[in-house]
């Protein structure tokens, strides 16, 4: 009981008791080991269940647990591997079934999941988990409609008002198509714009590759210049080498539109970024990322982020936080630093009830807006309440606010920007 009102510690100390006068306690084990993976301790769950096997080489349920626990790890393939290998030994080991159901469900291999779950629930009937997968994996085959509605104001009194209407929908086990459809209105204390656009595009996972792309149109109406529609498109693939590390690189060819001004400006961007992340200790992630951009007013922008953040399931984060931003060259009507530097600690605070989640994050730093810059504090605010039912239905509102000078286009002194956004599963 007390590992379902959250409290994992006690829960552990009460299996700890227990097996201290009865070593060989199976039941205190798998109990042991299953508290532990809710807490996130996967490496010690998984040195419970290997102790169980040391005991019993055909423990099915420890050999499941273990694949529960590399799913819960994003090593999927490590957790086909320990579901294969108890169905190999019992081929109606329900829970087996149902675990390699619901991992084939998140690779986005839905047709399978619902076979391995009409299997499970042909030896039981009444098994909650397989329902929740076949009711899972029906779901995410149907459309998800995602309107938005989103504002951003700074300082330097650059007004954007933007509406999107984004659809995605199951297309085939591991290929999801998307399209979006948006409208803009950007303005500042002498003039407006408005900007509409369209874009369509795929994502496909296979294995531990994932590739998504993209094309699309905007046109761009400003009160102070002539109409045009330019094209975009992106790209990006990611490999994950392990279940703890990952790279990705990408492109982009779009316009740069930010703002009122800018949207009159006739400047394009193509873009080339490459990211990456590694777990370097328990729930301890170290990520990455950085980008060269080519603007068609002749500039150069070079970026690079470093991000240290540890979690403590299942509610707080904390973390410290990095980037360098620069310029080749001053350009017209946007922040464009020969060097922009800021140091960060941040943290987060996460809370659910029934219906309802709740998440709070700040960070306090230092930055310099420029090369030889006095040193400036630097801070951020930023919060979201999303109102959840059904299984893939929610309404969210998200507010942040920041002094930093990179948020906004124009390194205004404050930036803030809320949106009201929903995803309804059709």
């Amino acid at each position: 009981m007390l590992s379902w009102k959250g409290d994992y510690k006690g829960s552990v100390q009460h299996y700890d008791s227990v097996l201290a006068d009865h070593p060989d306690n199976r039941e205190a084990g798998l109990g042991r080991a299953q508290v532990l993976g809710w807490a996130g301790k996967y490496r010690e769950a998984d040195q419970q269940y290997a102790l169980l096997m040391s005991i019993d080489p055909q423990d099915l349920d420890a050999l499941a647990g273990r694949g529960q626990l590399a799913a819960w790890n994003a090593d999927f393939p490590l957790a086909v591997e320990y579901y294969s290998a108890a169905l190999a030994v019992d081929s109606n080991h329900v829970r087996s079934l149902v675990g390699l159901a619901q991992v084939r469900s998140w690779q986005g291999r839905h047709h399978e999941a619902m076979r391995l779950s009409d299997r499970a629930l042909a030896i039981e009937s009444n098994n909650r988990d397989a329902r929740q997968v076949q009711i899972l994996a029906r779901s995410a085959r149907r459309p998800t409609l995602e309107p938005t509605l989103g504002w951003s104001h700074d300082t330097d009194d650059n007004n954007n008002w933007w509406e999107t209407l984004a659809v995605s929908m199951y297309v085939a086990d591991g290929l999801q198509g998307f399209s979006s459809v948006g409208l803009a209105q950007l303005s500042d204390p002498t003039r407006e714009a408005n900007r509409s656009s369209a874009e369509v595009g795929a994502k496909y996972n296979i294995g531990n590759f994932g590739f998504t792309g993209a094309i699309g149109v905007r046109n761009l109406s400003p009160d102070f210049a002539d109409e045009r529609t330019p094209a975009t498109w992106r790209g990006s693939v990611s490999y994950r080498i392990t279940p703890g590390a990952g790279v990705g690189v990408g492109y982009a060819h779009y316009p740069f539109d930010e703002t009122a001004f800018l949207a009159g400006q006739d400047v394009d961007i193509d873009e080339v970024t490459a990211d990456g992340d590694v777990n370097v200790g328990e729930n301890l992630t170290l990520g990455g990322g950085g980008g060269l951009g080519w603007f068609s007013d002749g500039n150069m922008r070079h970026s690079l982020v470093v991000a240290l953040t540890k979690r403590f399931p299942p509610q707080w984060t904390a973390g410290v936080y990095g980037r360098l931003l620069g310029y080749d060259q001053a350009g017209v009507g946007y922040f464009s630093p020969d060097r922009f530097l800021t140091g960060e600690g941040r943290g987060s605070y996460t809370y659910t009830w029934p219906g309802w989640e709740v998440r709070a994050g700040a960070g306090l730093g230092i930055q310099q807006t420029f090369e030889g810059a006095d040193v400036q504090a630097e801070w951020h605010l930023d919060g979201r309440l999303a109102r959840k039912w059904g299984l893939s239905n929610e309404v969210a509102l998200f507010l942040a606010w920041t002094n930093s000078a990179a948020s906004s286009t124009t390194g205004a002194f404050r930036y803030f920007t809320g949106s009201l956004s929903a995803r309804i599963g059709l």
